[in-house]
């Protein structure tokens, strides 16, 4: 069950969601959540527009070597699919996605180095 705080001056506590209930009040609700699992998430990089976890693994940036390689386009997205796609979704079938996306890319510059 929900529980009313004050409107102003509201400290936020860990292990509380707070949200706006139906009156327009600001209520709050105990997270369901073990402690461990908050922790992990807080420790999230909180760079996810310039350093998302997805690209960030191993070594290298994904976006460095396609920078790097000068790739471009069609080989830079390729290589973007390649190095995400285990790390980005849990599904098969999202990283079978991923990986379809890269050969379509590729086929693509395949088609326009043929001509």
């Amino acid at each position: 069950m929900a529980e009313k705080v004050v409107l102003v001056g509201i400290k936020k506590e860990t292990g509380y969601l707070y949200f706006v209930d139906k009156d327009g009040d600001i209520s709050r609700a105990k997270m369901s959540r073990s402690k461990d699992i908050y922790e992990r998430t807080k420790e999230e990089p909180k760079d996810k527009i310039n350093h998302p976890p997805h690209y960030t693994q191993g070594k290298f940036e994904t976006v460095q070597v396609i920078e790097d390689w000068e790739l471009g386009y069609h080989l830079g997205n390729a290589l973007k699919y390649i190095s995400r796609y285990k790390h980005k979704h849990k599904t098969k079938t999202k990283q079978l996605e991923d990986l379809r996306k890269a050969i379509w890319f590729i086929e693509r510059k395949i088609k326009s180095i043929e001509g």
